[in-house]
């Protein structure tokens, strides 16, 4: 075998040009597959983390009457513990848990602000501030001011629905809401910090307070309108899930729906389905690419008609006939694909820092959706190498055919050739 890989090493220099167009084009799909994969996923994964920090959790707790009516942001159908006993108990249950590592209760409520003849909707969130800072780094995402006080009737806006209202950090604004009750009430707030988080949904309309003053303006006393529980990674969510299904079904709490971050028919359902479409899409190109080294290959064999029939005259069998041609489409493609992943790694390792702005192009869907309108590619070994071994594979595969058309040569025929 040693012999075989020498030979096949000296005969990619034997046609140089042919072989160098072989490992350019190569190169130039890995290259591309490498950017676009570093690209999908670093976009698909900013998306996962989004809608399990701001929406699903790694395990998301509603009421099922709830469940149907979210997008109205009713109060009539809260989490309020099993059997009504109250919220704070069922938390105490929800942390013997061992999956669970954070418990966040939310409020979620429509609300208004008067801009003398206007109004304009806005979407309060009552978070339990300490515990939102531990779980999802919320506080990270402040582009000035702080984050409300327990207790206080202080709230953070995201910047851009600050914009819309033309009020400051630092100002007062009176937001009107309807109750649990179903009373119609305003409050006044201080405006102590201004939200960034890149994500259209919350930047343009939502605004932040304690959860215990939520709780007490809108006559939700130990409620909430849902129950987010996080894990320790989102691979452990089926174990999260189950535990946390058998908790339920041991105290025998039927009113209550229990779902995954990626549950079937949701928005991440259908990301995943279309993780799975761009792998295939990845294979496609690499299959274009390997159209120039089959041909280059097929015109090798055909070149060296008389050496392959001079091997099998001198004893070398079909086998290893074939293992030398398919080693000399395996040193370029191995060639070609390290030269990809090294060019497409150095665009992918820039867009990772600067980011890819779709700007305008996103904004409109990113108002309903938790969607970032800059994608972050992503630079990571693991992306690298699947790219690089991904090509590989599929190079040495693409070249079996022409590999096993040199080892059926007739000897005596080639050898007249």
């Amino acid at each position: 075998m040693k012999y075989l890989l020498v030979i096949a090493a000296r005969n990619l220099s034997r046609h140089k040009l042919r072989t160098l167009v072989s490992i350019i084009a190569i190169a130039l799909v890995v290259a591309i597959v490498t950017m676009a994969r570093g690209h999908i996923v670093g976009y698909l994964e900013a998306t996962y983390e989004s809608y399990i920090n701001y929406d699903t959790g790694h395990v998301k707790i509603v009421n099922q009457d709830y469940q149907g009516r979210e997008r109205l942001l009713s109060l009539n159908y809260p989490v309020a513990g099993f059997a009504q006993e109250g919220l704070s108990k069922m938390k105490e249950e929800l942390a013997e848990i061992d999956e669970a590592k954070y418990l966040l209760p939310r409020i979620k409520f429509g609300g208004a602000v008067n801009q003398g003849d206007e109004m304009t909707n806005v979407m309060g969130w009552g978070l339990k501030i300490d515990r939102e800072i531990e779980a999802i780094d919320l506080d990270q995402q402040l582009k000035t001011g702080r984050m409300p006080l327990a207790d206080s009737k202080e709230v953070i806006m995201g910047q851009r629905l600050l914009e819309r209202l033309d009020l400051a950090v630092g100002e007062e604004v009176t937001i009107l809401y309807n109750t649990a009750l179903d009373s119609f009430q305003g409050s006044t707030f201080e405006i102590v910090g201004a939200l960034e988080t890149g994500l259209g949904l919350i930047d343009g309309n939502v605004f932040v307070l304690d959860l215990a003053q939520a709780q007490q303006m809108l006559n939700m006393s130990d409620e909430a309108t849902e129950l987010l529980l996080i894990g320790a990674h989102r691979n452990r969510t089926e174990e999260l899930l189950m535990e946390t299904k058998h908790l339920f079904e041991g105290v025998g709490s039927v009113e209550y729906s229990i779902t995954p971050w990626d549950a079937p028919g949701n928005l991440i359902d259908y990301f995943k389905v279309g993780e799975r479409i761009y792998n295939v899409i990845y294979i496609f190109f690499l299959l274009m690419g390997c159209v120039v080294l089959i041909n280059t290959m097929l015109m090798i064999i055909r070149d060296r008609v008389k050496e392959i029939g001079m091997m099998s005259a001198l004893g070398l069998k079909r086998r290893e006939i074939w293992q030398l041609f398919l080693l000399e489409g395996m040193f370029m493609g191995v060639i070609g694909s390290l030269g990809g992943v090294l060019l497409g790694g150095a665009v992918t390792k820039v867009f990772s820092v600067r980011g890819i702005d779709y700007g305008e192009a996103m904004d409109a869907l990113s108002d309903d959706l938790l969607i970032e309108t800059v994608a972050y590619t992503d630079f990571s070994f693991q992306n690298l190498f699947l790219s690089f071994l991904l090509g590989v594979v599929i190079v040495t595969i693409a070249c079996i055919f022409p590999a096993w058309r040199a080892a059926r040569l007739d000897p005596s025929e080639a050898l007249r050739d």
